[in-house]
């Protein structure tokens, strides 16, 4: 009797552990489409990563070009800009956020954005001494024609 309780319990047991299968099977079959459509989304994503990676890759190399293009001008140049002035430069470069020279344009510095008093404005149209602007304190130079290709040449 023992043996025959024994028996229906692991019956009962077994059939527990089948139902438990069943039920786990079914749940994987209703997966898998999710699987399959998660797996090409990432399929695509991947593809989309790898597009944006070498479209990234081929503007650092323009932008590298462009910046070697613009350090060599640079280095032409320094040789013409008195010790002086070049120092000058480089040191309100570095007081300054990088930027040290602004452009003096219908009596208002371009960087600060202000208006340059009057008196200080006629001071400033001697091209022969080194000024500042009194507001921010870069190096002013007068605007000119030219000045705006020379930006954009730059900046391109």
């Amino acid at each position: 009797m023992n043996y025959q309780e024994e028996i229906k319990l692991l019956k009962q047991n077994n059939d527990n552990v089948e139902s438990k299968a069943i039920e786990v099977m079914i749940f994987i079959d209703e997966c898998n489409p999710k699987i399959k459509e998660i797996e090409k989304n990432i399929a695509r994503i991947n593809s989309e990563i790898e597009i944006v990676e070498k479209e990234v890759g081929e503007k650092i190399k323009v932008i590298s070009d462009a910046v070697k293009k613009l350090r060599e001008k640079r280095e032409m140049v320094i040789f013409k800009i008195p010790k002086d002035v070049l120092a000058r430069y480089e040191e309100t470069k570095a007081k300054k956020g990088g930027i040290a020279v602004a452009v003096l344009k219908d009596r208002f510095c371009d960087i600060c954005n202000m208006e340059i008093p009057s008196g200080d404005a006629e001071k400033i149209k001697d091209l022969n001494k080194f000024h500042k602007c009194p507001l921010c304190g870069r190096m002013l130079i007068i605007y000119r024609g030219g000045i705006d290709e020379i930006k954009a040449g730059i900046e391109n």
